[in-house]
């Protein structure tokens, strides 16, 4: 269901705030998230943030890798595949 604000009639992009962030004006309280709905979705929001900075540092893991194995793209001034076959 989509949430409009009262008084500037546009659609709500969060329920979270206890007010429109358009125009200001309180939203009426039952469209309000509960205490209990916002834990769940801060400890959801902790979640994706871990899965997130783990999928970086594995990013910067398999860079660092490549860059020490030597198939990084260009290595020095010379490109990868024209060290691989120039030896």
């Amino acid at each position: 269901m989509a949430f409009h604000c009262p008084q500037c009639k546009v659609m709500l992009a969060t329920r979270r705030l206890k007010h429109c962030s358009t125009c200001g004006a309180a939203l009426p309280a039952e469209w309000l998230l509960s205490e209990a709905e916002l834990e769940a979705l801060r400890q959801e929001d902790r979640k994706l943030e871990k899965r997130r900075k783990a999928r970086q540092k594995q990013r910067e893991r398999d860079a660092e890798a490549r860059r020490h194995a030597g198939w990084g793209g260009v290595r020095g001034n010379t490109v990868w595949g024209v060290n691989r076959f120039l030896g």
